[in-house]
């Protein structure tokens, strides 16, 4: 028996499913309590279900969410995994106990990287006698799709990617009868995009990813972090991300001093903000972009010392 999920469990026959129309709820994580690490995460309402896009690193961050899905009195249908960085995947076991009856699903290749980045980490905290009690307490693989879609109440919500965004194998969900675009970490907006695992060569591909979202013209664009505030109902998360990538690049052929790299970064987005009480998402990029530090080779396998416990 394959272990990807077919169509005939995603998608139910026509004359059991009751065309409704779709609406979108972003629900950010929280930027308020240092050390976390928020993104977004989406919850596609129909008239009786519902559909999840991506769930905290965190637990804290993970039984808000599920209040804020109990409260709607939808019944969730399906969670959807964008890709395999921790803080999309990692508080799974919270929600699958919370809505046992909801399929979680990827697409194959971002299910085959949570699989690997996964038992790697629970090693690691095995390792550590680590206790947090904000940390999963055990592992869930999303199941591998055999489809480039998924199906709620008619609506036909299309898979895109993998492609190069903040690693090499993020997916988007895209509803094209709503022109709604929820792009995971392909996107950011007014927050310091991740470019840690990136060489030439991944940044060129970002903004062919870029560009390809950009074709499609979408209405409402949900960027897999964003500063609380901004809007989701337009394409500034694409122009965002495209100039940030830019901007790198262009500064990392002027200055060789990470220090240097960073002020000029900061004057260039003097709102932007990053993980909560943290300079990540600024120092890991930019010491790999002067070369100080190499990128993580997703083509390789990762040890336990090289991936970050939240």
């Amino acid at each position: 028996m394959s272990d990807s999920i077919q169509p005939d469990v995603l998608e139910r026959p026509r004359e059991q499913t009751e065309f409704s129309q779709l609406s979108f709820e972003v629900i950010a994580g929280d930027y308020s309590r240092p050390g976390n690490q928020p993104a977004n995460y989406t919850l596609v309402k129909g008239r009786r279900e519902a559909l999840l896009v991506d769930v905290p690193l965190g637990r804290a961050d993970a039984h808000r969410l599920i209040a804020r899905i109990l409260d709607t009195g939808l019944k969730l249908h399906t969670i959807f995994i964008t890709q395999g960085h921790l803080d999309h995947f990692f508080s799974l076991d919270l929600l699958t106990e919370t809505f046992p009856k909801a399929a979680v699903v990827a697409h194959s290749v971002v299910a085959a990287d949570i699989k690997r980045s996964i038992s790697l980490m629970f090693d690691r905290l095995a390792e550590t006698e680590r206790t947090d009690a904000n940390a999963p307490w055990r592992g869930v693989v999303p199941t591998p799709l055999g489809i480039d879609h998924i199906r709620l109440e008619g609506h036909k919500l299309k898979i895109l990617g993998p492609m190069q965004g903040n690693q090499v194998h993020a997916t988007a969900l895209w509803d094209p009868r709503t022109g709604t675009l929820i792009a995971g970490d392909l996107l950011y907006n007014g927050v310091f995009a991740f470019l840690g695992e990136h060489r030439p060569a991944q940044y060129n591909a970002w903004l062919e990813s870029l560009d390809y979202l950009d074709s499609l013209r979408p209405k409402w664009v949900v960027a897999g972090h964003s500063k609380p505030g901004l809007p989701d109902d337009d394409d500034k998360a694409i122009d965002w991300t495209r100039g940030y990538i830019r901007n790198m690049m262009k500064l990392a052929r002027s200055t060789g001093s990470a220090t240097e790299m960073a002020e000029m970064l900061r004057a260039s987005y003097p709102d932007a903000i990053g993980s909560p009480g943290s300079q990540f998402l600024l120092e890991v990029p930019i010491q790999i972009a002067i070369g100080e530090i190499e990128p993580r080779d997703e083509g390789r396998e990762l040890s336990p010392a090289s991936i970050p416990v939240a």
